[in-house]
């Protein structure tokens, strides 16, 4: 096994072992799960608060609370899954690598900045 497929096997089992915390303990009740440190040290709500319960929700089929707690969360967990996808294909294919320049190049790491900051604006001045 290569260095590549090692860091995908332990990414996968790391992901697996996270999702499988935040679907049998609730983020709501469980002191398992750190809050939010923008939140605690700043006092106001980053793009990423309540991504836990969001997920929780989510894992548990609740899909409009998760959407009531977090809808940036239910919206980037596509576009970052279909990034590791064609990350992972575009190594061995040229379609998939300008799809990668295309969306996930530069300028969507621009355009995702700006989301963010308009996000973290909206929810907490809105």
């Amino acid at each position: 096994m290569n260095w590549s497929s090692t860091t995908t096997v332990v990414s996968a089992l790391t992901a697996s072992l996270v999702l499988a915390a935040l679907y049998l303990a609730s983020p709501y009740e469980s002191g398992l799960f750190p809050p939010c440190p923008t939140r605690v040290l700043l006092g106001f709500e980053c793009p990423g608060c309540g991504a836990q319960r969001a997920l929780h929700d989510l894992l548990h089929g609740r899909v409009a609370q998760a959407w009531a707690i977090n809808p940036f969360v239910l919206l980037v967990l596509p576009y970052a899954a279909v990034g590791l996808l064609v990350e992972r294909a575009a190594r061995r294919s040229a379609w998939a690598a300008r799809l990668r320049r295309r969306c996930y190049g530069r300028m969507a790491a621009v355009a995702s900045a700006g989301v963010l900051i308009g996000w973290t604006v909206w929810r907490n001045w809105a």
